[in-house]
């Protein structure tokens, strides 16, 4: 009887510890999967005559509404001169994404097209837009916000895993 109950013990705790390591892996890989594209985002460079106002990373359920995983990196810049430049700066930027094993392109997005966006259709922003990077364009000051510009890079679509942030 004593022996059946040791059995039991055993088996209800390597029960636990398996299911433990299931759910702390499930986490701390989407933790170090964002740090790693973090790492590489971080790494670009930005035209002359740009500045950092603000970065933002994120990870979790960032668009649209289904059960998956997105990254988010980007930032927060001001410039000056034109959109065109800026847009030239980033057209061939590219960064590695070690999660994927692809490049992915950097994105830019400006106030003007964010205002023809909800112009369009309102829900839409949701199927286009990264949650983090609208949460950025609610800082863009109505005064300058001609004078701003937010760079990101977003993979979107991977399994949870045991991680409920994407579910």
């Amino acid at each position: 009887m004593r022996s059946r109950r040791a059995f039991f013990k055993i088996g209800f705790l390597a029960a636990f510890v398996c299911l433990a390591v299931l759910l702390w892996w499930g986490i701390f890989s989407h933790d170090w999967n964002l740090m790693r594209l973090r790492h590489r985002f971080l790494r670009i460079e930005h035209p002359a005559g740009t500045k950092l106002v603000m970065k933002k990373s994120d990870l979790g359920l960032l668009i649209a509404a289904s059960n998956h995983m997105d990254y988010f990196v980007g930032e927060m810049r001001s410039y000056s001169g034109s959109q065109a430049r800026i847009r030239r700066f980033y057209s061939n930027k590219t960064i590695w994404n070690p999660i994927a094993g692809r490049r992915y392109d950097i994105q830019v997005l400006f106030p003007d097209e964010l205002d023809k966006l909800r112009a369009r259709d309102p829900v839409v922003l949701e199927f286009e837009i990264p949650r983090p990077a609208l949460e950025m364009a609610k800082n863009w000051s109505n005064k300058n916000r001609n004078h701003f510009y937010i760079v990101y890079v977003f993979d979107p679509g991977y399994a949870c895993r045991f991680d409920l942030r994407g579910c």
